[in-house]
């Protein structure tokens, strides 16, 4: 009996080793929710315009992905909202941390005039695992292009959904 129980211990501190060896496998769906910034010019403040992002990620293949995403941002006599979606590269998790590159393209509405029209966004940035779902963007920067270049940053937080692959 104490042989039995003597392997049963090896066994289950061996494959504990093992597992904390292994790199961590990203989740293939993700929502996030972020702080944002628009440059200046896209609305009528002159000046930088606080706003939010959300949207949702999912990374059927190993690097690459799909995102959607909305955005609101509140000048001092205008508001604009984005809807855009487009393609996500993604490295793998080194030292808690991904990279990632994304192209987005869609539409933006105005509020002051009363408009809409197309939109693009291209740029990156960086997530730092905390928890096996739960994820810190610690910085999305992008040139935002709306008849004018501009543009913004994002940060916040990313709960990840599905089984890792």
């Amino acid at each position: 009996m104490r042989s039995f129980l003597l392997v049963a211990v090896l066994s289950l501190a061996c494959g504990t080793t093992q597992a904390q060896s292994e790199p961590q496998q990203r989740l293939p769906m993700e929502i996030y929710v972020q702080a944002s910034g628009m440059g200046q010019g896209v609305l009528d403040s002159g000046g930088p315009s606080p706003g939010f992002r959300a949207g949702a990620a999912w990374t059927p293949l190993r690097h690459f992905g799909l995102t959607g995403d909305f955005g609101y941002y509140n000048g001092s006599h205008a508001s604009l909202a984005t809807f855009m979606a487009g393609p996500r590269y993604s490295t793998d998790e080194t030292y808690r941390t991904t990279w990632f590159a994304q192209a987005l393209f869609g539409g933006a509405r105005s509020s002051i005039p009363s408009q809409t029209g197309a939109a693009a966004a291209l740029g990156g940035g960086v997530d730092i695992r905390l928890t096996d779902r739960i994820v810190f963007r610690a910085f999305e920067f992008e040139f935002f292009a709306r008849g004018i270049l501009s543009a913004r940053i994002s940060s916040g937080f990313a709960v990840r959904l599905g089984h890792a692959k």
